[in-house]
């Protein structure tokens, strides 16, 4: 394998998402359009030998200056022209722009309002430095995948303008919008899984349906990501190499069904694969802590086998919890080169909280399953106040919630016992979890729920939670 040669170019697409354009010898296909099946195309016009005279140069930080601004400010235009898409997209991207013209004006409006909406994105992911990535990951399955993803992402841009909770809204309005989410659900339920590409559309999709779910009044959403992450998990388990690219939201379908998981005494679809450590990378919705997803796949196992352990079997169980308990003491978050650099004040003090709660979380719960709720409860509860005041102390410093971390929250809630601390942290919910105020007040109920029968009942086993707070969860 080489690179192209001196005198070629990458392809437009690989070009547009600014990927590594690689070229065997003697096809005309770079690999990645021949592994996804797309057609390899370099159309765009030829640049100069040299360097462009500084005139020039001014000229296109001018454009690109007023491109950026037309993108942020489109929230306040009435109407969308959809070249706006193509201030953003490369030429051979924006080319393809015309197969969506059966689009209503309104819909382009709301598909737009969620591509382009700097507050979205930053309630998607750690901070800005992901969000062109994240907004070109979602504009490029948009203009591939248009009529697998539509549903889907009509669904969650209506949910985000926040005219599905408007008390004016037209009913049928609203009504023609859940109908979208319900095709989405169908479309998932559907799927086939063929290559790779195939892989990261479902993936996307699910990642839709959950968005739409947490911002709107939807509670648990663990169906979904078990469906997906079942029709990807043939393809994923069988060691095939997946580019960075194709798997952007596996982390955010594994952790709702994680947390269910740990909840119900149940074992996830699939075990999360970390990248190498000699190649660290710091995931859009995780940060660091990626790798800690293995153990708590672990801990749900343990958790399933303590469930069904006879008096016989629970010391060997429990003893299972040593090892693990070893390996989250001695982790340490792998940091990239650069990492301080590369990143901004704000997401290196969201990421490295997110690890540190994280693995807290992870020795609370393994706290929890040698010892239930009613039993040892000191260290639990400090633990707890650990996690909470780390991810309060963040929240006043950068005014915004950390991404991601709903798992840690809920194991520190759920050790809360003093009733004063209770109404203390139960009002900072909101600021703590972030992405929509259904989300928080769902956890709110849940949380509330636990302790009303946290205090009535002796004693309670960690993974016996989901029954006692069925159908809740």
């Amino acid at each position: 394998m080489k690179m192209r040669n001196e005198t070629s170019r990458a392809c437009d697409r690989c070009h547009a998402l600014k990927e590594r354009c690689q070229w065997p010898q003697g096809p005309r296909e770079c690999i990645r359009c021949c592994r996804l099946g797309f057609e390899c195309e370099s159309l765009r016009p030829l640049k100069k030998a040299g360097r462009p005279p500084r005139a020039e140069l001014q000229r296109r930080a001018i454009l690109t200056s007023r491109a950026c601004g037309d993108a942020r400010n489109e929230r306040g235009v009435g109407s969308l022209d959809m070249r706006n898409f193509s201030s953003v997209l490369r030429p051979s991207v924006a080319r393809s722009l015309s197969e969506f013209s059966d689009l209503s004006g309104e819909d382009q409006h709301l598909i737009q309002q969620v591509m382009f909406d700097d507050d979205a994105m930053n309630t998607f992911v750690l901070g800005p430095s992901f969000w062109e990535v994240h907004r070109g990951h979602l504009i490029s399955h948009f203009l591939v995948s248009k009529h697998s993803l539509k549903d889907a992402y009509l669904a969650l841009a209506h949910c985000w303008t926040g005219a599905a909770d408007s008390p004016g809204e037209d009913k049928a309005k609203t009504d023609a919008y859940h109908l979208h989410a319900s095709s989405a659900l169908m479309r998932l339920r559907q799927f086939q899984v063929h290559n790779s590409h195939g892989v990261s559309e479902c993936l996307l999709l699910a990642g839709l349906i959950v968005s739409f779910a947490n911002r709107s009044s939807v509670s648990d959403v663990s169906t979904v990501c078990n469906q997906a992450l079942s029709l990807v998990k043939p393809s994923y388990e069988s060691g095939s190499d997946f580019g960075p690219e194709e798997l952007v939201f596996l982390t955010c379908l594994i952790i709702p069904e994680l947390i269910h998981c740990l909840l119900h005494g149940t074992i996830p679809t699939l075990r999360f694969r970390p990248a190498l450590a000699s190649k660290p990378t710091v995931d859009r919705y995780l940060g660091l802590c990626a790798p800690l997803l293995p153990y708590f796949y672990d801990l749900c196992e343990l958790g399933n086998a303590l469930s069904y352990a006879d008096e016989d079997d629970v010391c060997q169980v429990l003893e299972a919890l040593d090892p693990v308990e070893s390996a989250v003491l001695s982790w340490q978050p792998q940091m990239p080169v650069g990492f301080c650099s590369d990143f901004t004040t704000l997401e290196v003090t969201h990421i490295l909280c997110q690890a540190q709660v994280m693995r807290l979380a992870a020795l609370l719960i393994i706290h929890r399953l040698r010892f239930p709720f009613g039993t040892n409860d000191k260290p639990a509860q400090i633990m707890a106040a650990c996690i909470l005041t780390q991810l309060e102390m963040t929240y006043s410093a950068t005014k915004k919630a950390v991404v991601s971390v709903i798992l840690p929250v809920l194991a520190a809630y759920l050790n809360i016992d003093d009733e004063a601390e209770r109404d203390k942290w139960y009002l900072r919910i909101p600021d703590i979890i972030g992405y929509s105020p259904p989300l928080a007040a769902y956890y709110q109920s849940l949380i509330s729920s636990f302790w009303t029968t946290r205090d009535v009942l002796e004693s309670i086993a960690w993974y016996n939670i989901g029954d006692v707070l069925s159908p809740l969860v």
